[in-house]
């Protein structure tokens, strides 16, 4: 009995810890994360203005999904947007820092394509935590932020899917538990890749 009670303890602690690994706001931000947020605020806030500006229409939940590159100290942005045709469309953005502050240029924009698009039920700042929340989680674990080349956010109905790619490629789903996004891993990229 008293080699069974340090062996539950010890199961019971492990568990636990593992449990508040993997729920929200436990892990602490990995370094140059805040970094990438500012890149991506910075894309999409260009991608926001040039859209009321060329298009005249404000940008809603059209956003599907985007794609970042590490380009040494550059950053590509590809924003995958539903255009009001249906057909996915791709504006990318080439951004850097200045000082503190995003620096985002528009590089082009892919030719549309036919996509049949699932329902959307994420808005932009909610793309962006997935993100977020799926480089803390892999930060450390399986990969290092600082190893990350590129990372892929789509939405998929009430999903949104992760795919990050350095030394590993990792898979990952988020959605909503309760009032936070929290992110898992998977096998497997989920559906309706863009």
């Amino acid at each position: 009995m008293k080699k069974f009670f340090p062996v539950v303890m010890a199961s019971v602690l492990g568990f636990s810890s593992l449990v508040m690994a993997h729920g929200q706001g436990e892990a602490a931000e990995p370094a140059g994360l805040e970094e990438l947020e500012v890149l991506w605020a910075g894309a999409f806030t260009q991608f926001r203005s040039d859209i009321r500006t060329e298009e005249g229409r404000e940008v809603g939940d059209e956003v599907l999904g985007f794609q970042w590159t590490r380009q040494q100290d550059e950053a590509v942005l590809d924003i995958y947007e539903v255009k009001p045709n249906g057909q996915l469309g791709t504006e990318v953005y080439d951004c850097h820092l200045h000082d503190s502050a995003a620096h985002c240029n528009y590089l082009e924009s892919r030719a549309p394509v036919d996509y049949s698009a699932p329902a959307r039920s994420f808005k932009i700042e909610e793309l962006l935590e997935g993100a977020k929340q799926s480089l803390i989680l892999l930060d450390g674990r399986v990969e290092n932020l600082a190893d990350v080349t590129a990372l892929k956010v789509w939405q998929d109905g009430r999903d949104m899917q992760v795919r990050v790619q350095g030394t590993k490629t990792s898979f990952l789903s988020c959605h909503y538990h309760g009032a936070a996004i929290d992110c898992h891993r998977q096998r497997n990229v989920g559906a309706n890749e863009p």
